[in-house]
Parts: structure tokens; C-alpha cells; sequence
């Protein structure tokens, strides 16, 4: 089962450390095939090992919805690619190794993030003012199995891009009930930790497989900043 693992940088938030050391930390941890895709704007620094695209590809269209390139991905025409895909956002470290889960699941659906730290229950009875558990850190799909998002969004379109600043929460205000998740186990919050019971912050928790650092909507620790066992893992792949 070979993966086609996929990041996306643009701008100067984070350099190009942040992409080798994904590389690095997945060729660390992870035990399966897979090919290495940055989409960015630009690629100096970044290992030539890497397959480099032009993040451009992934913006047919002008919008103000912050991260919306993402559901580009899904559509094979326009990133000619097939297969099984994992996409990572920069500000994740991979503390254990995927291929279980992902051989065992076999990519039968895409799957994104739920927030299980977050409260789902209220979350979604409170969305209308603001609550989101969707996260789109970690999706995976195969081929066009996330087609029906941008279909959706083109649909849609006037009324996303004006009611609607970010991806996560167009996702979860439009289409949350149509989603598929990652089960519990799979993925942590390093600031807000694991799901409503355990919200212990800065834990090395040595059952999952991803901690998220979340830190693209103003919370969170960037990897660079972190602590103790975090920084450590992080610093160790260059």
C-alpha cells in the first residue's frame, strides 16, 4: 500500500525546516511505501528528495476562505495523482507510527479530525456562535472520495466565502453530518489534550500516533516553541 502523503506551505510562517522535518519524522515513523508532495510557493530549502508543486494549482479561483486550497486535493484532475492520499498540515509531530491504522482502515472512506478534546455535544448545539470540532490537520481519502467538497462549494460558493473565514468551519456549518472522522486514539491536542476527560496539556500520551499543535487560528504552541519531550522529538529529524 504506497500513500502519497501531501503538506502545503505558502507564505513565511514557517520556514522550510517545518517541511523537512515532516519528511524526516515520517520516514522515522512510518513503516509503509510512500512519496512526499509539498505544495508551495516557494522551495528553497527544502529537500530536494521532496516532491515539490506550485501551491498555486490549488487556487482556480480568488477567495478570502482561509485554508480552502486544501479541498483542491480532492479532485485527481487537478492534482494528477491517484491512490491513497494522507494530508498533514506543517504543525503536527508523528509520535507513532500510521501504517496500522491506515492499512487497517484501507482508506474505505475520507476521514477527517474530530476535536474529541473539544465538547462535541455543545459544539454542535452552539455552532451559531462560533463552536467547531472539525479539523482538517489530518484527512485521508483515496482518489475522488472527497469530490463531493468541492462540488459542494462551488454550489455554494457565494455564500461560503461570504459567511465563512476559515475551511474547518465552512466544513462543520455545511457539511459535518456528511463526514467521516478518525476514531479516538488516533490523534491528541498538544495544548488541549486528548478528549473531555483527559485535557491534560503538554503530555506525552505514547497511544496515539499524532500530536497536533494547533496553532492556525490564534491558539496553541508552535513546534518550534515547544517543550521537554515535544522539541526534543522534533529537533532530532534536522
Amino acid at each position: 500500500m504506497i500513500v502519497n502523503f501531501i503538506t502545503l506551505k505558502w507564505g513565511t510562517k514557517y520556514g522550510p525546516e517545518y517541511v523537512n522535518r515532516l519528511y524526516a519524522n515520517l520516514k522515522n515513523a512510518y513503516t509503509g511505501e510512500f512519496e512526499f508532495y509539498c505544495f508551495t510557493d516557494n522551495a528553497v530549502g527544502i529537500n530536494p528528495a521532496i516532491h515539490i508543486r506550485d501551491i498555486q494549482e490549488l487556487r482556480p479561483d480568488p477567495t478570502q476562505c482561509f485554508t480552502v486550497e486544501k479541498i483542491f486535493l480532492f479532485d485527481p484532475d487537478i492534482i494528477k495523482l491517484s491512490g491513497n492520499f494522507v494530508l498533514l498540515d506543517l504543525d503536527i509531530l508523528i509520535i507513532n507510527d500510521l501504517y496500522p491504522y491506515l492499512s487497517s482502515y484501507n482508506f474505505t472512506e475520507g476521514r477527517f479530525i474530530k476535536n474529541y478534546w473539544s465538547n462535541v455535544t455543545a459544539g454542535t448545539l452552539l455552532s451559531q456562535f462560533g463552536w467547531n470540532w472539525i479539523n482538517s490537520s489530518f484527512v485521508t481519502w483515496k482518489d475522488n472520495q472527497l469530490k463531493h467538497i468541492i462540488d459542494f462549494y462551488y454550489d455554494n460558493k457565494e455564500i461560503i466565502e461570504f459567511k465563512f473565514s476559515d475551511l474547518d468551519f465552512f466544513l462543520f456549518q455545511g457539511m459535518r453530518n456528511e463526514l467521516h472522522y478518525h476514531p479516538e486514539k488516533i490523534i491528541y491536542s498538544y495544548c488541549d489534550g486528548a478528549n473531555e476527560e483527559d485535557r491534560q496539556a503538554y503530555a506525552y500520551r505514547e497511544d496515539y500516533s499524532i500530536v497536533l499543535y494547533n496553532t492556525s487560528h490564534g491558539r496553541g504552541v508552535e513546534l518550534h516553541e515547544a517543550r521537554d519531550w515535544s522539541r526534543n522529538i522534533w529537533t532530532r529529524f534536522g
